[in-house]
């Protein structure tokens, strides 16, 4: 009940978050709106970049993968890193271009690049379409969060239809700004429930200490060293996953919205641990 309770707190604590940030939006221009500006600073950035990258699928769909495949799953750490370095292939020398010629949303470079209205469209549907995947990993993953605080209380269907109105109400209100602000928040929990996490777990539970032999005897097959093939998977994984999830397109956002180039680089630097 008291983790119901908190859930439910930080909820309604969005919506003035994000009244805060549509009061700061001063000029009503699609900037101020879908880039707060392009004055997000370091803490800002690195909580939402931090938010947006390692989200739902990092304390529930990775998780239950180590749980379900054993050591294959250590890939996950490995190529989430990778993305910071498929980020800092290009990132920086974009952010340069968006403050120059003023671009807004990712098909704003491809358009400046090619001048061709029907490849700008073709690749903003794309995006959008791969788009897709992530935001049903979303919504999964706040549907189980809900029905599991509430003891299955709330059905899982039910938690996804609400939180998907909690989010649209504080993006429609305040635009990047408050989705920025309300990132800050849920980066800062993130990071808090790790620590807390990771210290209860050394600290407070004896068995840890002989996991691993219990996993071995258990199921010895998720602690098999990997084969080649194996390997070769898991480096083909690292450089797709580097490099495509560094092309999100919430992710080309926040690189616009960043507050200079020197912000940017200084947040990817701290991001990749």
């Amino acid at each position: 009940m008291n983790e119901l309770l908190l859930f439910v707190a930080y909820l309604f604590l969005l919506i003035p978050i994000a009244w805060l940030g549509k009061k700061q939006t001063r000029f009503k221009s699609p900037s101020e709106f879908y880039l707060a500006g392009s004055k997000l600073g370091f803490l800002v950035l690195l909580c939402t970049l931090f938010a947006t990258q390692y989200s739902g699928n990092t304390f529930m769909a990775f998780p239950g993968k180590a749980y379900r495949q054993g050591y294959w799953a250590i890939v996950s750490v490995t190529f989430m890193m990778a993305i910071v370095g498929g980020y800092m292939l290009f990132a920086p020398q974009l952010k340069k271009m968006a403050k120059q010629f003023k671009f807004i949303t990712p098909g704003d470079w491809l358009h400046h690049r090619y001048k061709s209205l029907p490849l700008t469209l073709i690749a903003s549907f794309l995006m959008s379409f791969a788009l897709l995947n992530y935001f049903l990993a979303q919504l999964m993953a706040m549907g189980h969060a809900f029905s599991g605080l509430t003891g299955g209380v709330v059905p899982y269907e039910a938690g996804v239809l609400f939180l998907a109105f909690v989010i649209v109400v504080y993006e429609s209100i305040g635009g990047m700004r408050a989705v920025a602000w309300t990132d800050t928040l849920q980066g800062v929990m993130m990071m808090t429930a790790v620590v807390l996490l990771g210290y209860c777990l050394f600290t407070q539970i004896d068995w840890i200490q002989t996991l691993p032999e219990q996993i071995v005897a258990i199921a010895p097959s998720k602690v098999t060293p990997p084969d080649w093939k194996t390997c070769m998977t898991w480096m083909s994984t690292i450089l797709i996953v580097g490099i495509g999830g560094a092309m999100y397109p919430q992710g080309i956002q926040r690189i616009y919205a960043a507050k200079s180039t020197k912000t940017l680089k200084r947040t990817l630097a701290i991001m990749v641990f």
